[in-house]
């Protein structure tokens, strides 16, 4: 079994070795019969010597756009090259455990995709993704996306079955950077992909202080983008497109949510 990782780099080159070294250490940990395949995929015109980064232990390939074209388009550039059965969407400036890849083993056979646990870093703390299983099983229902948040923070956390990522995601790229993640998970959950979980603390969400993610007006602006698109293509229910809608026009939090975030806080465990 192949597992086609997916990079976008913009202006990433100062992280090609840490990668790279990670994604070795990982597949030499894998059981017999599964490997991975590298994408990365250029979104800018860093003139990157490539031939350095090549490397006889693992299949590395490099993609250049024309232009820059964002993160959502970037990805769909990776999953058109990909060979692998199944997609990990990786963010240049994010981390994965040693073991990453050998926790899925035996969960990825029965689900569309397998989210893991992980850690979000925050200015002065670290923030568990889901310290207790109830905040992980939100992940399974698009009413929790439309009503709070989006409850996968990356596609770094994920292994996606390939054949199950859906057409209409790869043809509509969304042109503000933040939600086509989001967008995503939520045509998957219309179309009943099964979603599984994985316990395992192994992906870790780096505060660089430049994340898309922090800049709520971004974030706003492709969320908006997204309702458009699943509306557009009707994969949406009614219900789900009004929580939707609320969400956008609240300028606050909801009690729940700063609950939850509070209960996650994971200080120097």
């Amino acid at each position: 079994m192949k597992i086609s990782v997916i990079v976008p780099l913009y202006y990433g080159e100062k992280y090609l070795n840490k990668l790279i070294s990670k994604f070795k250490t990982n597949e030499s940990r894998l059981p017999a019969g599964y490997e991975l395949q590298i994408i990365f995929v250029k979104d800018s015109m860093e003139d990157i010597d490539i031939q350095q980064y090549r490397d006889s232990e693992l299949e590395i390939v490099f993609i250049q756009n024309k232009q820059n074209m964002g993160i959502h388009y970037s990805r769909t550039v990776g999953v058109k090259n990909a060979t692998g059965e199944y997609i990990h969407m990786l963010d240049q400036d994010d981390e994965i455990t040693d073991d990453f890849y050998l926790s899925f083993i035996g969960k990825l056979e029965k689900a569309d995709v397998v989210v893991c646990n992980g850690i979000e870093q925050k200015d002065n703390y670290d923030k568990m993704l889901y310290r207790y299983y109830f905040m992980h099983y939100t992940v399974k229902f698009c009413y929790f996306y439309t009503k709070f948040s989006c409850r996968i923070i990356s596609p770094g956390q994920c292994l996606i079955k390939k054949d199950s990522i859906p057409i209409e995601w790869m043809e509509n790229i969304i042109k503000n950077n933040g939600a086509d993640d989001a967008m995503l998970w939520m045509m998957m959950l219309y179309d009943k992909k099964v979603f599984a979980l994985n316990r395992h603390v192994g992906y870790i969400h780096v505060n660089t202080g430049n994340n898309v993610s922090l800049d709520s007006h971004k974030m706003t602006n492709s969320l908006k983008e997204v309702r458009d698109i699943l509306k557009k293509n009707k994969m949406i229910s009614k219900n789900n497109l009004k929580r939707l809608d609320a969400q956008l026009c609240s300028k606050k939090k909801s009690a729940i949510v700063l609950l939850i975030e509070k209960l996650n806080i994971k200080r120097g465990e």
